[in-house]
Order: C-alpha cells, then structure tokens, then sequence
C-alpha cells in the first residue's frame, strides 16, 4: 500500500470524485474506492460537513438537510459507480453519554423529527450512508 497525495487546481464548489486508476504490469486495470471531498466558496475551501441542523437550540421540531456528497448512480470516467438508485441515509440523536437516544432511516435529503420528549441538553446527530456506512456529516444540537 502506498501514499498517493495531488491538488487540484481548480476544483468546483460541491462534490469533487477522485479515484486512482492502477495498471499492473500485466495491463489489468482496476479502481481504487470513490472518494468524495465537498468544496465550499474560497480557494480549495473543504466543506467539513454535509448536513445543516435547524433550529438550534429546537424545544420541539428539529429539521435536518443533508448534502449529498455524490449523485447517486453516477458514472465515472472509466465505468460505472456500483452504488444504489436511491441513497438511504441512518440518522442517529445520541446523548453526551453516548448513548442512541433516536434513531431514523430516510431516503430524503430533507428530514424532520420530534425533540420535545428529549431532556434539556447537548445532542450529537450523526447522518451515515447507509449502502457503505460511511459519514456523510454530524453536528450538535442544544435542546431547550
């Protein structure tokens, strides 16, 4: 295993895909995984989260919009992404003990939960992919 390491230049404001191509010296082809970096406004400005947690602080109704950070079943140059049609994000309301206090699965890039039967305190919402569990972003949240 190696470290490969390259700027972009110019990357545009939203998701970027990078992948390696690796030729053996036998000619096989074969792709590294996808992997997906968010651009914000600013020179190589990295977007650090995917999601938006409003209101905060909430007392009743939390919403929640989540960036997807690729289209899913989007093609790459040299073939085809293998990921499903639809997306289907795990949400996750943990509490500062770490313990999982909701949890919901939704396939939206909008979603609006509840909060009033949660204790007044700092929450943690996490939001993963669900197809590979990889994060797609977290934030916290006061309830009132």
């Amino acid at each position: 295993m190696g470290t490969y390491s390259l700027l972009d230049q110019n990357p545009v404001i939203g998701a970027n895909q990078y992948r390696l191509k690796l030729e053996d010296l036998n000619g096989t082809v074969t792709y590294s995984a996808i992997v997906t970096l968010m651009y914000g406004n600013g020179s190589n400005s990295l977007v650090k989260n995917s999601v938006a947690i409003y209101p905060n602080p909430a007392k009743s109704t939390l919403n929640l919009t989540i960036t997807p950070p690729f289209a899913p079943g989007a093609t790459q140059t040299g073939g085809p992404v293998n990921r499903p049609s639809t997306t289907v994000y795990g949400i996750r309301i943990v509490n500062t003990l770490g313990s999982v206090v909701q949890s919901a699965n939704t396939a939206q890039v909008t979603w609006q939960t509840d909060v009033s039967s949660l204790t007044t305190g700092t929450y943690i919402l996490q939001v993963v992919n669900n197809y590979d569990n990889s994060v797609i972003g977290k934030g916290t949240f006061v309830k009132l």
